[in-house]
């Protein structure tokens, strides 16, 4: 069953880690722009589940868990827990969200349902 138009309510789109030359002969990793390849964004719904506290390199770090909701489509069949996804809100990225899971819940490939991290090193 597919998610009431309704309830997309968000706007988001995805990077994709790429390698390319520094110029000095280094191959450097970044994120791009994967999905729109250009601009625009895609209608989602995001829905925070809830946050934790860690202790790391001895500083006390949160973050919070989001489930994401976007209508699949040919490019996002290849998406992976590799990629970051990235909401928009008010016309401006909002922190990226690393992608920690991906769900076809009806098996029919008409949403995706990702869990997502905020704060969190990749």
């Amino acid at each position: 069953m597919r998610i009431p138009a309704g309830r997309l309510r968000h706007r988001v789109y995805f990077k994709r880690r790429g390698t390319g030359d520094d110029g000095y002969g280094n191959e450097e990793t970044a994120f791009a722009r994967f999905f729109p390849a250009t601009s625009g964004t895609v209608a989602a719904e995001v829905r925070p589940l809830g946050g934790s506290e860690r202790i790391r390199a001895d500083r006390l770090t949160g973050s919070t868990v989001y489930e994401v909701t976007v209508r699949s489509n040919s490019t996002l069949v290849g998406l992976t827990p590799d990629d970051i996804l990235v909401q928009v809100i008010g016309g401006t990225d909002a922190e990226p969200l690393n992608i920690r899971a991906i769900v076809n819940p009806d098996m029919r490939g008409g949403d995706l349902v990702l869990t997502c991290e905020a704060d969190v090193a990749q």
